[in-house]
C-alpha cells in the first residue's frame, strides 16, 4: 500500500506545517456535521451524504491523519519511537477526558430539557440513554471501559483506537512501509468480515457504529500522504475524469432512506433496490470498499481543484472556515453540545425559516468557539510599542520560569545532526514556526559557556518568534541553534581542538538543514546572528561566506582587535575565554587570520555583500563597545553603513532577548522586500 519515499524514513519531514487546504476541507466537515446531528433538521436532507457513498465523516478522520502525521510523525522521526508513543499516549488521555466531558455536557443539556418541558423525555427517547440511567453505577463503568458506547457519542472511542494504532505503524514503517501498509490493510479486512467487531454493549450484539479497525485505513491514507508514504497525485486527465464519473455514477444510488429522498433518486425506486444491494460495499460502521473509492474520487477533485496550498481558496468567505478547520476538537465537542439543544430549540419554537435559523446559529456558534480557542492559543496583540514588547518578554520570562512552552502551535526540537567536519553530531535546537513552507532560515548562535538550548531558556525565542510572525513583521522563518561550545565558531584541526567548526557552521549545517526541511534555500532567505561570542561567529561567517548567508546581525558582539605584536601589549590581553580556539596557547598569527578586522577589506569590495546590523548595551563591557564603534566607524571609511543600536542594559540574557524583536523585524523587512524579487 505504501511507497519507500526517494529519502529515507528517518529523513523524512512533511513539506509543510499546515497545508491551508487542510484546514478549509476539516472546517467544512464540522459544519456539514452539526448540520447532520440536529435532529429532525430538514437541511441534513441536502447534505454530501445524500449524493454520494461517503460524506463529512471521511473529511474528519482523514484530515485527522494528516494533522497526526504532522503534529506526531516529526516527534517519532527526531526523539524515538518511545517518546513518540509517549506523545500518543498522552493524546489519547486528552481525547478520553473530552469524551467523558461531553457526554456528561450532553446529559445535562437534555434532563434540563426534560426537567423544564414536562412531556419530553430527551433523554430516553431521543439519546436511547435509558440503560444509564437505569443503572448508571453499571453503565458508567462500561461506558469509560468502552463496553457501552452510545451510538452519539462514538466517534472519539474510535479515534482513541485508531491513534492507539500510530506507533504499531510507525514500528512496522521503520522496517518496511509495504509492511505497514499491508498491516493496516488486513485490520479493515478484518473489520469487513466481522473478525474484528468490538461491541457497543454488553446486553446485545449491536457493534460500534463506528468500527475503528474498519476506520483506520483512512486515518492512515491522510497520515500515509503527508509522510510522503504515498506519492501526491498529480493533475491527470484519466484521473479527473475517472474521478469524475465515480461521483457522478455513485450519486445516481446513494439515496439512503428507502426510496424516498431530497435528491430526487425516488422517481425510480429501481435506484434504491440497487442501493440496497450495494449494502455490503458502502456500509459505513465497516467502511465498505465503494465508500473509500467515492471518497478518494472526491478527496482528488477538491484538492485538485482548490489549487495548490489552496491557490483557488483565497476569497474572504474561507477565512472562518478555515479558523474552524484548525480548532477542529473544540470546534466538534461545541457542536455535539449545540446539535441537541438545537434539537430541542426547534421542537418548541416553530415558525417559517426557524430551521435555517436554528442552522445559521449553530454554525455561528462553532465559529465563535473556533476564534476563542484561537485568540486563546494566539500571539499578543500587533502592537509594536516598547511597552507591548516588554509585555510579551515578561509573559514568555514566566512562561519560561513555569518550563511552560511558548503557547503558541510552533515546534521546538532538539535533534543531532551529523557532522564529518567535526568528527560527531552537532546538537541543535530547531524553531518550527506555524505555517507551510517553504521558510527563511536564522541561524542563531550562542555565546561562551552556553549551549544549543540557551536562546530558548533564556533568551525566549519561541515566543518573540511567534510574536513577530503573527505580527507580521517577519515571514515564516525557521531558527536553527547549534551548539559550539566554546569554538569562537573558528576551525580548529589540533588534538583535542572543537574540529573544523567553521566548515560544519557554513557548509555541512545548511545543507543538511535544506534537505531535511522546506526552507528557502538561498541567502537571501538565510540568515544568521547571535549573542556575545555568537555574534561574533554570526558576523565571521557572514562576511566569509555572503554566497551562505544574505545578513547578520551580532548582539553586544565580542569584536577583538588584531593581535597586537608588542609584547607589552599582548599581556593586556585576555587569553582564557578563548579556551584555546585559537591554539594553546594562543597562536597570534591563528587569532588574526580569524579576526573581523582583517576581512574588512575583502568584505567591503565583495560584489554580495552580507547585511550587517549591530547592537549592544549602555552598560556593556567597555571594550566591547569601543570595538563595536570601531568597526562601524572602519566600515563606515570603506563605505558600507552598518547600523548600531545602542539599548539599556548590560551584557546579559535580559538585554539580548529585548534586543531580538528589533532584529528579526529587520530581517523581515529585507526578506519580505527580497520575496517580490527572488524566486528562492
Amino acid at each position: 500500500m505504501f511507497k519507500q519515499p526517494d529519502t529515507c524514513i528517518a529523513e523524512t519531514v512533511p513539506k509543510s506545517k499546515r497545508d491551508p487546504r487542510l484546514d478549509i476541507f476539516r472546517g467544512l466537515g464540522m459544519f456539514i456535521i452539526l448540520i447532520a446531528h440536529i435532529p429532525n433538521n430538514s437541511l441534513a436532507e441536502w447534505i454530501p451524504a445524500r449524493f454520494g457513498f461517503s460524506d463529512a465523516t471521511e473529511i474528519f478522520v482523514f484530515c485527522s491523519g494528516a494533522a497526526s502525521a504532522l503534529a506526531f510523525g516529526r516527534v517519532f522521526d527526531l526523539h524515538g519511537w518511545l517518546f513518540g508513543t509517549k506523545r500518543i499516549l498522552k493524546r489519547i488521555w486528552q481525547i478520553f477526558q473530552c469524551h467523558v466531558g461531553v457526554f456528561l455536557a450532553v446529559i445535562a443539556v437534555m434532563a434540563a430539557a426534560d426537567f423544564f418541558l414536562p412531556e419530553a423525555n430527551y433523554l430516553r427517547d431521543r439519546l436511547n440513554l435509558g440503560p444509564f440511567l437505569d443503572a448508571p453505577v453499571r453503565m458508567g463503568f462500561e461506558f469509560l471501559s468502552f463496553s457501552y458506547v452510545p451510538n452519539y457519542f462514538d466517534i472519539l472511542p474510535m479515534y482513541i483506537v485508531i491513534l492507539a494504532l500510530v506507533p504499531i505503524i510507525m514500528a512496522l514503517a521503520r522496517y518496511s512501509l509495504r509492511l505497514a501498509g499491508f498491516f493496516s490493510v488486513v485490520l479493515w479486512i478484518c473489520a469487513i468480515a466481522r473478525i474484528l467487531d468490538p461491541s457497543a454493549e454488553s446486553w446485545s450484539e449491536r457493534p460500534w457504529f463506528f468500527n475503528p479497525f474498519a476506520w483506520q485505513i483512512v486515518f492512515f491514507t491522510g497520515f500515509a500522504f503527508v509522510r510522503g508514504w504515498l506519492p501526491t497525485p498529480r493533475r491527470r486527465t484519466d484521473l479527473l475524469v475517472a474521478s469524475v464519473l465515480i461521483v457522478v455514477v455513485s450519486a445516481l444510488f446513494s439515496c439512503q432512506y428507502g426510496f424516498h429522498c431530497y435528491a430526487g433518486w425516488g422517481y425510480a425506486p429501481v435506484l434504491g433496490e440497487i442501493h440496497e444491494y450495494l449494502e455490503p460495499l458502502i456500509d459505513k460502521s465497516h467502511f465498505g470498499i465503494l465508500r473509500y473509492v467515492h471518497f478518494l474520487a472526491v478527496a482528488y477533485l477538491t484538492f485538485i481543484l482548490a489549487g495548490d496550498y489552496g491557490s483557488a481558496l483565497q476569497g474572504a468567505i474561507w477565512k472562518p472556515i478555515a479558523c474552524v478547520g484548525q480548532q477542529t476538537l473544540a470546534v466538534f465537542l461545541a457542536g455535539l453540545v449545540v446539535a441537541q439543544a438545537l434539537g430541542v430549540l426547534l421542537d418548541v419554537v416553530q415558525f417559517p425559516g426557524a430551521t435555517l435559523c436554528a442552522n445559521i446559529i449553530g454554525c455561528g456558534v462553532l465559529y465563535g468557539v473556533a476564534r476563542v480557542i484561537t485568540t486563546l492559543k494566539g500571539a499578543p496583540p500587533k502592537d509594536g510599542s516598547r511597552r507591548s514588547k516588554r509585555a510579551i518578554l515578561g509573559a514568555s520570562t514566566i512562561a519560561a520560569g513555569l518550563g511552560l512552552n511558548s503557547g503558541g502551535a510552533s515546534e521546538v526540537h532538539t535533534l543531532a545532526l551529523p557532522s564529518l567536519a567535526l568528527g560527531h553530531d552537532i546538537a541543535t535546537t530547531i524553531y518550527i514556526p506555524d505555517a507551510p513552507g517553504p521558510w527563511a532560515t536564522l541561524y542563531l548562535l550562542h555565546g561562551t559557556a552556553g549551549n544549543e538550548r540557551d536562546w530558548v531558556k533564556m533568551g525566549q525565542l519561541a515566543v518573540t518568534m511567534d510574536s513577530v510572525i503573527a505580527r507580521g513583521l517577519l515571514p515564516p522563518t525557521m531558527v536553527v541553534m547549534p551548539d559550539g561550545g566554546n569554538s569562537w565558531y573558528v576551525d580548529n584541526p589540533d588534538p583535542g581542538g572543537a574540529g573544523l567548526m567553521a566548515k560544519a557552521m557554513t557548509d555541512e549545517l545548511p545543507r543538511i538543514i535544506d534537505g531535511k526541511f522546506p526552507t528557502r534555500a538561498c541567502a537571501n532567505f538565510r540568515a544568521i546572528g547571535g549573542n556575545s561570542m555568537g555574534g561574533y561567529g554570526a558576523l565571521l561567517h557572514a562576511m566569509d561566506h555572503p554566497e551562505v548567508f544574505g545578513a547578520a546581525f551580532g548582539l553586544s558582539t565580542a569584536l577583538w582587535l588584531p593581535w597586537p605584536d608588542d609584547k607589552e601589549q599582548r599581556t593586556l590581553r585576555p587569553t582564557l575565554m578563548f579556551r584555546g580556539a585559537y591554539g594553546e596557547p594562543i597562536d597570534p598569527g591563528r587569532f588574526n587570520d580569524w579576526n573581523i578586522f582583517s576581512r574588512l577589506d575583502a568584505y567591503a569590495r565583495h560584489p554580495l555583500k552580507a547585511a550587517i546590523r549591530l547592537a549592544i548595551g549602555t552598560r556593556d563591557f567597555a571594550n566591547l563597545r569601543n570595538n563595536n564603534d570601531t568597526l562601524v566607524a572602519a566600515l563606515a571609511a570603506r563605505g558600507v553603513t552598518v547600523p548600531l543600536s545602542v539599548d539599556e542594559g548590560e551584557h546579559e540574557w535580559s538585554l539580548w532577548a529585548s534586543q531580538l524583536p528589533d532584529m528579526l523585524a529587520w530581517l523581515g523587512t529585507r526578506w519580505m522586500s527580497a520575496n517580490s524579487v527572488s524566486a528562492c
